[in-house]
Parts: structure tokens; sequence; C-alpha cells
């Protein structure tokens, strides 16, 4: 029997309107359990009758009517895009007009906790955009988008143009949001197997993408991917296959096997048979398959960086860079509960906390760092540390939350040496101590709402010693920026930008001398120290 399983809500609802295309209410066949999220893929089904093309002989019992060489796409999953993904369209797409500090637009600009929450999240798409693919081709074959809008009869004849690109990040996105987290539906195998079959009956009904890993929820390194399935197939004594539509696979069917008797199921993940770690199992609900419903994405979704969130909300976690060399995360609260890696250890001592693992484009190639999420209501100290694996490669750990959003880019730490980040309640302050080797000079951007409009402000630094605490603060009621070091430093380089109805204007752009213990204090122009 498939089941509900109850999931934190992740951020308190923003207010704002929508603008997806009108769509239809769908309500499950049945109810299912929910979980913790993961990052998906796409895929397909076949007409009733005998199957071939998945190289498994059985009688497709029950089939959605979705073919891969036509409702998917004939391009393969793929990881990084340079260029802005999550646009304004896509933003306002999953929150509505909240986003836009300008009059409501796809061109509109952003507020700058929404820009910086659209730009920590695109980051994190850069191993794979398996579950944006796979929501993007069941909106299409539920006439949720239609492919002439994009210049195409139907899906598979379509290019990557931007704007597609835009709606697949918008799908991708929708995983990290509490409601489609909360949709998602877990069972034994058995129980998925009926399950499907039973709502592919229904021409009018709900569809899904099926998330699959290779570990239980509790293994640190479990991956996921997400796929589209489009028939039931039986293979006789208690064998069925779920027909899927793979976007690693473009245009074929592929199929999982299930044993319904041993609550089994198996599924070549990679492309190439001989890769390691290739197929993918799993028994009753341990590496559990979890289905995502379509309707769960079609309308807006909670605002995870609205100021109304205000300390009910969350905080939100994440490293950029490479996704294959990188080092690990720690976070630690105000009361020394950790969350992240110690070592090679992975720890969760954190109440409420979560942690996303997106799927990949290449599984079994890259292993990125989880995205964290944990209550909004307690200073956080983020360290940065394993070294630099690859000697060349930046990193960035962005954080967000109600009204605020944080990044610190160029972290470049040599082996043996750390990152430690501090971000106070609100967003009001940023910190940065750089022990033992540090490596290049990093760059702290630190952005604050107040309302539709606030400020940006980034601070670089020429070099920064080691041990030597740099910490920027932004107060948008104000329009001021207070730069601080713990010791003497050399020339910090300083910009100030509001955002507001008019665009984005640079209100301060000037080298300033940051001297020992004393806040510099910018203000629209203005610098004094003291």
């Amino acid at each position: 029997m498939l089941a509900a399983v109850s999931v934190v809500a992740l951020v308190a609802a923003c207010g704002g309107s929508t603008h997806h295309p009108s769509h239809a209410q769908r309500s499950p066949t049945r109810a299912l359990p929910q979980r913790a999220h993961v990052v998906f893929a796409s895929d397909t089904g076949a007409a009733l009758g005998n199957v071939s093309s998945a190289h498994v002989a059985g009688k497709v019992i029950s089939s959605l009517g979705f073919d891969p060489s036509r409702d998917g796409f004939s391009f393969q999953n793929y990881g990084f895009i340079a260029g802005n993904e999550l646009d304004a369209h896509a933003m306002r797409e999953l929150f509505g007009d909240v986003v836009c500090a300008t009059a409501p637009s796809d061109t509109c600009t952003l507020t700058p906790a929404a820009a910086q929450w659209a730009q920590q999240t695109a980051e994190a798409m850069v191993g794979g955009h398996c579950f944006g693919f796979s929501m993007t081709a069941l909106r299409f074959f539920k006439h949720n988008l239609s492919p002439s809008t994009y210049g195409a009869s139907i899906p598979y004849s379509l290019g990557l143009s931007p704007e597609l690109q835009s709606e697949i990040a918008y799908g991708w996105a929708t995983q990290v949001v509490p409601a489609v987290q909360q949709a998602e539906l877990v069972g034994q195998p058995s129980a998925v197997v009926k399950f499907l079959a039973r709502a592919m009956r229904n021409p009018s009904g709900e569809v899904y993408s099926l998330g699959l890993y290779n570990g239980p929820p509790s293994d640190p390194q479990r991956e996921g991917h997400a796929v589209t399935p489009t028939g039931i197939a039986s293979l006789g004594n208690g064998k069925y296959a779920i027909l899927l539509y793979d976007n690693n696979k473009p245009g074929t069917t592929q199929a999982m096997l299930v044993d319904a008797k041993a609550e089994t199921w198996q599924y070549l993940v990679a492309t190439n048979p001989s890769q390691p770690n290739a197929v993918w199992s799993g028994q009753g609900t341990a590496n559990e398959l979890a289905l995502a419903p379509l309707s769960s994405i079609l309308h807006q979704q909670q605002c995870p960086f609205c100021s109304a969130a205000g300390r009910t909300g969350v905080t939100t976690i994440s490293l950029g860079g490479n996704p294959v060399a990188h080092a690990h995360l720690l976070i630690t609260t105000s009361d020394g509960r950790r969350l992240g890696y110690v070592g090679h250890r992975f720890v969760n001592q954190i109440k409420g906390a979560r942690v996303i693992r997106p799927a990949l484009n290449q599984i079994w190639k890259a292993t990125p760092e989880p995205v964290y999420v944990v209550p909004a209501n307690d200073q956080v100290k983020i360290t940065l540390s394993g070294g630099n694996p690859t000697g060349s490669d930046a990193a960035q750990v962005h954080v967000s939350g109600p009204g605020f959003g944080a990044t610190v880019a160029r972290l470049m730490p040599r082996a043996g040496a750390q990152a430690e980040i501090t971000l106070t309640p609100g967003g009001a302050k940023l910190s940065l101590r750089l022990s033992g080797a540090p490596g290049s000079a990093p760059t702290l951007q630190l952005a604050r709402d107040q309302g539709r409009k606030g400020n940006l402000v980034t601070v670089a630094p020429t070099r920064l010693k080691a041990g030597t605490k740099l910490s920027v603060g932004l107060r948008p009621t104000s329009h001021r920026v207070s730069v601080t070091s713990s010791q003497a430093s050399s020339p910090v380089a300083v910009t100030l930008r509001s955002v507001g109805p008019q665009g984005i204007k640079t209100v301060q752009k000037q080298n300033v001398a940051v001297h020992a213990g004393q806040p510099t204090t910018l203000s629209l122009g203005l610098i004094r120290v003291g």
C-alpha cells in the first residue's frame, strides 16, 4: 500500500499573484507517502501491446500513451548552462509577482533576496536537470504547455532555446519547495506498480515523475534520479516492468524491472552498462521509489526568501562550484548543534533540519555537496573544509532566507585551511574568517529586502590574511553598510546598490580603508569612520 508521509513545511506562505497557464484541477488516484527530497529526470510510455523496445518480454497492461520519441525531448539531460537559467519568468511562475522589484513582468528586475535565491538555486542545477525535464515533458503531455509556443508541433522537435531552458529550470526548482516535497508518495515496489497501473487507466487523471535512489535515506552519499513512468508491462510470475522515459536516454522506452513477490526493483541508470554502479536496485522501501505528482508544481509555491516568512521560515545553505572535486560544509548553530561533514563523517544534530541531495546528469561521475535547510531563527556558522581538491577551482557558499541572501565567492582554501562564515538571523551581518593558507581573497555579497525594494552590497578585499575576520553589515532602512576587520587590512572595494521600482542603481563604488576593530560606514556616497 502506498502511504503519504508527513513532511515538515519549510517556509511560511508569502503573498503574490501567479501567472501559470490555466490547467485543470487534478487529484491523486490515491494517497501515497511523502519524504525528504532529491532531484530527478524524465520518462515516457508505450501503447498497449507487446513490449520490445524496453528489452523485456511481456504484455503492456496499462499505458499513459506517452511516447518518448514524440512527447519526450530529443536532447539529453544536461548540467551546466551559461547564463541566467532561473529568470524572472521562471521566478514568477514559482512565487508570483512578489519577486519583482519593478513592475511585474517576465523581464522585471528581481528583488535582492529573490535574485540571490535564483542564483543559488541555478548553481545547484550544475549536476543535471532531470526533475525539470520530467515535469516539463509532463506539462507538455497534459497541455499545460504548448510546443507551438516554443516553435514546434511536438516536444521531440523542440530545440533547446532560452525560453525552454527557463521552463526546465522552473521544473527543477519546484523540487526544493515544501508543497512538492509534501506531495511526494512512497511505497513498496508492488504498490507502486499497482498504483501507476490504476492511475494510467484514467486519461484525465494525475501523472507522475518517478524518483529512484541508490541508497537509503540515512546514506550521506546517496544519489537520486527522476524518470517518467509511461506504462506497466506484466512479465508473468509476479514480475513487472515499469516502462519509462529517461531523459538521459532520449527517444527510447526504458524498463525498470519489479518483482512484486520479493518486493524488489532494479534499473540500468547508466547509458553504458559497463560503467561502475550502472544498475541501481532496492527492496521494500529501502532505496525507495517515490512518485511526485505533476499537479503539485502547477500552482504558486511558498516563498522561502520573502520577508513575510520571518523567523518561522528557513535558511537554505549550499555550495557552488565543481560538483566532482569539492570541499565539504559543516553548519553549526549557536547552541553547538551541527549538520554536515565532520571529516568524512556526516552528522545531523539540528532539529527541523533537512538535507536535499540533487540527482545528476551523469550520476556515476559527480557527487555534489547537498543543499542544507535549517530553521531561520538562529545564527549559523558555516565551515568550508577539506581543502581545494583541484587547486584551481573556486567555490561559492550561498545562504538565503526570509528577506535576505548572501554569497561568499572565490573561496580557494588550500589543504589544511578552512573558511568560516557566520550569518546573523535575518541576514543583518555576514562575516568571514580564513585559517591556514587562504589562497586568493574571496568576495562577500549581502542582499536584504525592504518590501519590494532593498539593497545589495559587495565587498572585495585585495588581500585577506589568515585569521583575519572580515564582516559586512547591511541596514536597508537607512541604506547604510558597515565594514569591519579584526586586523588592519589592505583597501577593500565596496559596491552598494539599491533595487526598487526604477531598477538597479549603483549608490556607492569605492575603495575604502578598514581599520582594525573599527567599522567603516557607507551611507549614500558619504563615508565616515566610527
